[in-house]
């Protein structure tokens, strides 16, 4: 196992360091801040930079995702002739992309991330961006898609799921805090759709201090119709036999059968359910 070093002691370091502690034996925490040193992390002292010097590590892993910060302490480090061991956590990131898939296919990389697409399916395009470990997207029975599904998993243990017999032409996901994302059968969504799950970036209470956005899961249940550029933010749920209408946005919980649009989204009708006929297509197209 690589002896590693982390620098930078953040929300980054939060996301990511389970992951690198399962591939890595981490000798140590540096950081800029000098407020942080003698501070322990997961139980490691942080250090200042000048006590990498010397030391025996196979790499020193930058946990920041800003290019700025990124550049800067890569300066840093080569000024102090450890170049040569600088990765940030970009650089171990896994990028994954298939097209045209017709059958039940699996992958998993050495971070425990898991794709599954189980059988009967009709994917043209999926592509996934993890960020960390142990994370799962599970495709159920005769999922279809005409354009592109985007998955982004950040951090540890997220989920995202999408119901047997569900059809998409374009769809974006982003998860991260252990969160999920979970799409129930026989759902039908239109294209540029988006489901953030995640809540991006922490905001506090100035009197607190402490954190007011935590993410939350996102869950759509079965036969729900999404319309075009709907956006579906960190806590929404909606029930089975509902539609979602062009352009929505909403972070909000709503019941069965109701149609809910606007910014932010509010029921426009209950009491309702659809069909996937296409209307003016009856008996020769359905999605």
């Amino acid at each position: 196992m690589q002896k590693i070093a982390i620098f930078g002691v953040g929300l980054t370091f939060d996301q990511y360091y389970n992951m690198l502690k399962h591939k890595y034996d981490i000798c140590c925490i540096v950081d800029n801040d000098n407020r942080k040193w003698g501070k322990k992390y997961r139980g490691i002292p942080c250090e200042s930079p000048a006590s990498l010097c010397g030391r025996k590590i196979d790499k020193i892993i930058i946990l920041t995702m800003w290019d700025r910060y990124i550049n800067e302490i890569r300066k840093q480090l080569e000024e102090m002739g450890l170049g040569d061991k600088v990765v940030s956590i970009r650089d171990i990131q896994t990028w994954v992309e298939y097209e045209k898939i017709y059958q039940a296919m699996s992958y998993t990389d050495d971070f425990e991330n898991e794709i599954l697409i189980e059988e009967g399916c009709s994917i043209n395009h999926i592509s996934a961006l993890f960020y960390g470990s142990n994370n799962h997207i599970i495709i159920h029975r005769n999922v279809r898609t005409i354009d592109s599904i985007l998955c982004t998993c950040r951090g540890e243990n997220c989920q995202i799921e999408i119901g047997e017999g569900t059809s998409i032409i374009g769809l974006s996901i982003e998860v991260a805090e252990a969160g999920a994302v979970k799409i129930g059968e026989d759902c039908m969504l239109a294209d540029a759709i988006s489901i953030m799950q995640t809540a991006s970036h922490p905001i506090y209470d100035l009197d607190s201090r402490k954190r007011i956005n935590n993410s939350k899961n996102v869950e759509i249940a079965k036969h729900v119709w999404i319309g075009r550029n709907a956006t579906l933010l960190t806590g929404f749920s909606i029930g089975e036999g509902s539609i979602i209408g062009y352009g929505a946005i909403s972070s909000s919980s709503f019941g069965n059968n109701c149609t809910i649009a606007g910014n932010p989204a509010r029921i426009l009708k209950e009491n309702v359910t659809w069909k996937r006929e296409a209307v003016g297509y009856e008996g020769y197209f359905s999605m």
